[in-house]
């Protein structure tokens, strides 16, 4: 047998693997027998295959004789036959031997240390109680391996060193967690994320890196009801794993629960990674509000590569108005160009496009926008007009000046969607609004800076406003004060603002009849007693004016007889007053049809025609009466013709 295997032997020098294997096997197959002469061989044969061959022959044999004949090999000045050594022992159930091995962990060599925790591995839980003993008073390069091994042998026991705190432990646990198959490697580490050691949560990060894909669905189930300080380091996991492995992000997004497809657009928000687009554009039309708005805040961290995307979204018919307002609101945060479409998007056809760009650009308050959202609140739509008069609120205080120059709009829309603006944001510009009511040059900035304080109803403007609407050189800043003071309706100044009924400019007089009724139902008596003690005729005939506009239906034959002059502007306030009295005027404007001026018939019918269809009834039931006045029923008939008449818009 001796010769047999000694020629055996020979075939380790074989530069065919698979032959030096055999015959390894066939020594192998020997036993027990074969030892003596593979230990004497391994102890007088000098060449490095051969010894390497019947080392790992001994370790598999493992005879007693050939693991001493091992031992001796492991104490050798050759890593690589201490490694060899180390490795054969890996069948070894012995306390001694493992405690060998253990010794070699704190081998210089780094291919020993590996090839003895290799061995342990093996060995398994007889090894554990010795290990966990030698954990206790070990370098760190010991404690690495023997925390590496645990990972691998005994998890639980691992487990319970978690609970101390000690750096060095931690650090090494999760440097050893990133080969680990066990599932619950992964939790661990995530637990990890939080640990109050930078460098412990840095290293927890790189093994859960080293884990890959797997990782995804049990961290993101992980993450949810966290606190916010272990997104950070969630972040830095998915920004190295997930832009390769997308796919189980793609099947949470459809299939996890709220919270987790919540989570899930987060972090495909943080890889920035173009291929997410599509699942994300799906995902604004989540039932879940969150989940949707988490979906925009991911394409919006993408950034411009979706803005082609988002753009035919907004313009598609299709698209239902959940999707259209976060497209609309995603857009908005994409950079200059993106903000320029939906400036364009505010006269778009579609009036929803026209509202949602007007909400997304309240949003991002970019100043560009303004003007375009100012010019807005003449849109067509008073949704459309709604929303941009509170996307202007959002810019705050900074735009009063701004917004207050459109309050003498020659639109109405915009100049009523001003004031309502100004009420809202202009409050701590008040003492600036009273500043240029007194000093400012231009008479349309003093006019704008009076409207301002009106709407504000500004106590604190009020003496200015007064001293104003009596001294300014322009009659339109003085009107336009007096319309404040009006607003504001302080009862004591009503006195000063009758005093304007004396101006020697008509037009400063009718202007009081229109602002008169804002200061409201308890003014009525005093202007009562005021046109009771009045001496002058034309006074008192202007003051009815405003008393009928209040309600006060014995005024209105007064009101009438204004539509009798020949002074276009008392005759259109006079028209403009009957309107404002509601349909109680009716049968009093149709019995002026019976009169012979001519002035105050055709002031009737076009006051008539701009009720109209609520004139029709009142004037149907006079035609039927067929009175004798022939005047009345021809002015009856054409004020029927011009209501009938279709009306340019």
């Amino acid at each position: 047998m001796t010769q047999e295997i000694e020629n055996t032997l020979q075939f380790f020098c074989n530069e065919d693997w698979e032959i030096r294997k055999r015959s390894a096997e066939k020594l192998i197959s020997m036993g027990n027998d074969a030892v003596p002469v593979l230990i004497s061989s391994l102890s007088s044969n000098k060449n490095e295959d051969i010894r390497y061959w019947l080392i790992r022959v001994l370790g598999e044999i493992n005879d007693p004789r050939g693991i001493q004949a091992i031992l001796k090999v492991l104490k050798s000045n050759s890593k690589d036959f201490r490694a060899y050594a180390a490795r054969a022992l890996k069948n070894t159930n012995n306390r001694k031997i493992t405690e060998c091995l253990i010794q070699c962990l704190g081998d210089d060599a780094w291919r020993v240390a590996e090839a003895a925790a290799e061995s342990l591995e093996t060995i398994g839980e007889p090894a554990v109680q010795l290990l966990v003993e030698k954990l206790k008073n070990s370098s760190d390069n010991v404690a690495y391996w023997i925390i590496r091994i645990l990972c691998r042998v005994n998890l639980d026991i691992l487990i319970k060193f978690i609970k101390f705190d000690n750096k060095n432990i931690h650090l090494l646990i999760t440097e050893a967690l990133a080969d680990s198959s066990d599932p619950r490697s992964i939790l661990i580490l995530l637990e990890f994320l939080s640990n109050k050691y930078w460098d412990v949560r840095q290293n927890a990060v790189e093994s859960l890196v080293k884990q890959g894909e797997k990782v995804i669905i049990p961290m993101i189930k992980y993450l949810r009801n966290k606190e916010a300080d272990i997104y950070y380091w969630a972040e830095k996991v998915f920004d190295s794993i997930s832009i390769l492995h997308m796919n189980p992000l793609f099947r949470l997004l459809e299939a996890g629960d709220r919270d987790i497809r919540i989570m899930t657009a987060k972090i495909m928000g943080k890889t920035r990674n173009p291929i997410s687009i599509k699942p994300l554009l799906k995902s604004l039309d989540d039932e879940c509000w969150f989940v949707a708005k988490s979906a925009a805040n991911a394409l919006i961290e993408i950034g411009r590569e979706c803005q082609p995307n988002i753009i035919d979204l907004l313009k598609n018919d299709e698209t239902n108005d959940n999707v259209k307002h976060w497209a609309a609101v995603i857009l908005s945060r994409l950079g200059p160009e993106a903000l320029s479409i939906l400036i364009e998007n505010l006269r778009a056809e579609d009036k929803l496009v026209r509202k949602l760009s007007a909400a997304a650009l309240g949003e991002v308050k970019a100043p560009d926008a303004l003007e375009p959202l100012i010019q807005t609140l003449k849109d067509s739509s008073w949704p459309v007009r709604n929303v941009a008069a509170a996307s202007i609120i959002q810019y705050g205080g900074t735009v009063t000046n701004t917004v207050a120059k459109y309050l003498m709009d020659r639109d109405e829309n915009v100049k009523l969607w001003t004031r309502r603006i100004i009420g809202e944001i202009g409050r701590e510009y008040e003492n600036e609004f009273i500043e240029s009511l007194k000093g400012a040059k231009d008479p349309e900035t003093r006019s704008c800076s009076a409207v301002a304080l009106g709407v504000l109803r500004s106590q604190k403007g009020l003496t200015e406003l007064l001293e104003v609407m009596f001294n300014d050189n322009d009659d339109w800043v003085r009107r336009y004060a007096a319309s404040a003071v009006a607003d504001i309706g302080d009862l004591d100044s009503l006195g000063k603002v009758l005093d304007l009924l004396q101006d020697p400019n008509p037009e400063v007089k009718m202007w009081v009849t229109e602002i008169l009724p804002r200061f409201g139902p308890s003014s009525i008596e005093i202007l009562k007693a005021k046109m009771k003690e009045s001496e002058r005729t034309e006074e008192k005939i202007l003051l009815s004016v405003s008393l009928a506009e209040m309600g006060v239906t014995e005024m209105y034959p007064q009101l009438v007889k204004l539509m009798k002059a020949d002074d276009m502007v008392r005759a259109q306030r006079s028209v403009r007053a009957a309107v404002n009295c509601g349909i109680d005027i009716i049968p009093v404007l149709i019995e002026s049809l019976r009169d012979e001026n001519e002035n105050l018939r055709n002031n009737a019918v076009k006051a008539l025609s701009i009720f109209g269809n609520k004139a029709v009834p009142f004037l149907k039931e006079a035609a039927e009466k067929k009175g004798e006045n022939k005047n009345q029923n021809f002015w009856i008939s054409k004020a029927l013709r011009e209501i009938e008449k279709p009306k340019i818009k």
